[in-house]
């Protein structure tokens, strides 16, 4: 008998607690400490393809309403990050749409269409954010800081009206000189067949097609590192030789800018189209006006070899220089 008492003593502690458990309410997440509303801007860290380490500019604009709210997160230049989800990758500068949970000063940002397409954890210090995004594989880490308002210029002072000062009376009637017959207006004449006026191009001319565009000998293509699109020192000459060829010879001019294969479609057009830019920015510093000259990108759609290999690869990273007759 002393046994079983012990027995129903032990269950019914246990059926107690149960029942205390079960009572007991589930705990409230923290409110929110911190008020992220704003526009922040700041740098991604991360990896892109064969480990090569990336930084690159990262904004967010947040409306935040109690702990919660919604905003858009956008990471610039992640299409060849593999850590980050493939759906902000390809949602590229317009951003992607997300949710935010504010729990104290912790962040959590997860995409609209659920955490597997974008999930990002934040701690948040007054203006400034630091967080990764969960799960990513290599590991991507976001660095924040809200972007202060300018402050608001002061009112011009109130300017005092000048003294009106009455007009002089008008001179006696015999004293008035007639006023002076206008001249006829002048009419344009249509200009001959083959002047200057005849063949200058209105303005708004649509830009001329790249087929259009032709090698020259004197303009040799430059080159550059795997996923870089500064000037290398050795081809600074080389462009700087271009400059003077084109200074002397009125022409118009397209660069073309050209990647190698590896690395996404979009990533590489990107890519080429800031190789493009840096020759056509080293030329207008060289003296060579600004409005001869076009850019395009055909990132790694044409290439000039088409072996697996560096040595191939090395030619494809390039921009070329071609002239067309104005």
């Amino acid at each position: 008998m002393r046994r079983v008492a012990i027995l129903i003593a032990g269950l019914a502690v246990v059926v107690s607690g149960c029942a205390t458990a079960k009572s007991r309410p589930p705990r409230a997440a923290a409110p929110a400490e911190v008020d992220v509303t704003g526009r922040w801007i700041g740098t991604w860290y991360g990896h892109g393809i064969v480990g090569i380490p990336r930084e690159q500019d990262a904004f967010a604009d947040f409306v935040q309403r109690g702990s919660g709210g919604r905003g858009v997160l956008t990471l610039d230049g992640a299409p060849a990050a593999e850590g980050v989800p493939a759906a902000s990758r390809m949602a590229g500068l317009s951003g992607s749409r997300v949710f935010l949970e504010v729990a104290g000063s912790d962040l959590v940002l997860v995409h609209e269409l659920g955490p597997r397409h974008l999930k990002a954890r934040f701690r948040v210090d007054g203006d400034r954010m630091v967080g990764h995004i969960s799960d990513a594989q290599p590991p991507v880490r976001i660095v924040l800081e809200r972007q202060k308002p300018e402050p608001p210029k002061p009112a011009a002072a109130p300017t005092r009206p000048e003294p009106q000062v009455a007009a002089p009376p008008p001179p006696p009637p015999s004293a008035v000189e007639p006023a002076p017959t206008p001249p006829p207006p002048a009419v344009a004449m249509t200009p001959a067949p083959g002047s200057e006026a005849a063949e200058a191009k209105p303005e708004g001319a649509p830009r001329p097609a790249p087929d259009e565009f032709a090698e020259a000998p004197q303009l040799k293509a430059v080159h550059f590192d795997f996923d870089k699109s500064a000037i290398r020192p050795e081809d600074v000459a080389v462009l700087d030789e271009s400059a003077e060829w084109l200074k002397g010879n009125e022409v118009l001019v397209l660069i073309e800018g050209h990647a190698d294969e590896r690395g996404t479609n979009e990533y590489n057009l990107a890519l080429g189209e800031r190789r493009a830019k840096a020759v056509r920015e080293h030329l207008v510093n060289k003296g060579v006006a600004a409005e001869r000259i076009n850019t395009v990108s055909y990132g790694e759609e044409r290439p000039a070899c088409t072996d697996k290999n560096e040595t191939c690869w090395k030619q494809n990273r390039r921009a070329r220089t071609l002239i067309k007759g104005q």
